[in-house]
């Protein structure tokens, strides 16, 4: 089993650079990760443009923010672009994906963990 968190525009690029990955990687399932809160998402997304932190794992204390409106309207536009992006792909494909919610893994992790493992043994069998 192997897993990855893709980015859509990084997922497209990979597509265009190595046509096979899907073929290679069969069977491939996918979560998608969705979040309620699209302006949370896009302040997120802000924040970690002007840091260059990505992750809550690093050190990102000493980093400054400053409010940036246009900033966070870009972000929320490439957001939902792609999510359309996605959404495309998915029903283009004919994928059903398990959709997570990033408001639901927070809450409940165990729960969505538990949900992926189900997923997972189904599709080893």
């Amino acid at each position: 089993m192997f897993g990855m968190k893709v980015h859509f525009p990084h997922f497209e690029a990979a597509l265009t650079w190595y046509p096979s990955m899907l073929s290679v990687l069969s069977p491939v399932t996918y979560i998608y990760v969705n979040r309620k809160d699209k302006l949370a998402q896009a302040v997120s997304m802000a924040k970690a443009m002007q840091t260059d932190a990505w992750s809550t794992m690093g050190d990102n204390a000493q980093a400054t923010l400053i409010y940036n409106g246009a900033l966070i309207a870009r972000c929320l536009r490439e957001l939902l672009q792609q999510r359309l992006g996605w959404l495309r792909r998915f029903e283009i494909d004919g994928i059903t994906p398990l959709t997570v919610y990033y408001e639901d893994l927070v809450a409940d992790t165990a729960s969505v963990i538990h949900n992926i493992r189900q997923l997972a043994r189904c599709c080893q069998r």
